[in-house]
C-alpha cells in the first residue's frame, strides 16, 4: 500500500532497497541495524535483502544486478497494490469516450430541433381596425 500512499512511494523503496552502505565517520550502528541514509534516522533493522548481483536468473537472460531486481521489487509492489488498476484506466477510458460521443449527437439533435425556433423571427405590429 505504500507505493500508493505516498506520492513517491515507488522510487522510496527503490532506494531503500539499494541504499545500504557503511556508516560515517560519527555514526556508530548497534548490532542488528544497518546503515541507509534513505531510511528516517539512517539506522534500519532489515538487512540488506539484495546483498549481491546474481541472486535469481531471468530466462529472457536480463542481468541479475541489485538495481534490475530493485526495479522488478518496485514493479510488483506497484501491481499488488492495485491489480485491477490497468482495467479500471481502460474502463475510464471507454466511459469517457462514450460520454464524448453522446455529447456531441445530442449537441447536433439539439441544434437541428431547435433552430426552427431560434431563428424565427416575430413581428408585433397594430392591428388595423
Amino acid at each position: 500500500v505504500y507505493t500508493t500512499a505516498k506520492h513517491e512511494g515507488l522510487d522510496y523503496i527503490f532506494a531503500l532497497l539499494l541504499g545500504y552502505r557503511d556508516p560515517p565517520a560519527g555514526i556508530e550502528a548497534r548490532a542488528g541495524l544497518y546503515y541507509n541514509p534513505y531510511y528516517p534516522g539512517g539506522l534500519i533493522a532489515m538487512p540488506n535483502p539484495l546483498h549481491a548481483d546474481g541472486l535469481l536468473d531471468y530466462e529472457d537472460g536480463t542481468p541479475s544486478t541489485k538495481s534490475q531486481m530493485a526495479k522488478d521489487v518496485v514493479n510488483f509492489l506497484c501491481w499488488a497494490a492495485e491489480p485491477a488498476h490497468d482495467e479500471r484506466k481502460l474502463v475510464g477510458l471507454k466511459a469517457m469516450s462514450a460520454c464524448f460521443f453522446g455529447t456531441a449527437i445530442v449537441g447536433f439533435w439539439y441544434r437541428s430541433m431547435w433552430i426552427g425556433y431560434k431563428t424565427r423571427r416575430i413581428d408585433f405590429t397594430k392591428a388595423v381596425l
